[in-house]
């Protein structure tokens, strides 16, 4: 695995976390709180836009923490990211490129 794959696998998890959310067959506590708002068609497309980016954007500084170019609760380290191999997952900035392009780029 590397930096592109290992950030397109957080996006994935974001995309599948909203698709539950979202699905009316689904009961979970963040569906349920939704449906109280008894939000209109548009304002319901609102709320997931605005959900997405949100998502996106904390995926996005969490990863920047995990690669060093940012900080993660006030810290700012750099961390080696191994997969189940012990193959080095990226070296330092990798991840930040991808994420950029993963979640910023495609958004513009």
């Amino acid at each position: 695995m590397n930096a592109k794959e290992f950030v397109k696998l957080w996006k994935s998890e974001i995309n599948s976390i909203i698709s539950s959310y979202q699905d009316k067959n689904e009961q979970t506590v963040v569906s349920e709180l939704i449906q109280k708002l008894g939000l209109t068609p548009n304002q319901e497309d609102t709320f997931w836009e605005i959900a997405k980016i949100m998502l996106d954007e904390t995926a996005y500084a969490f990863l920047l923490g995990l690669d060093g170019c940012a900080q993660l609760g006030g810290e700012q380290q750099h961390f080696k990211l191994y997969d189940e191999r012990g193959v080095l997952i990226s070296s330092s900035g990798d991840i930040e490129a991808a994420a950029y392009e993963t979640f910023f780029e495609k958004r513009t």
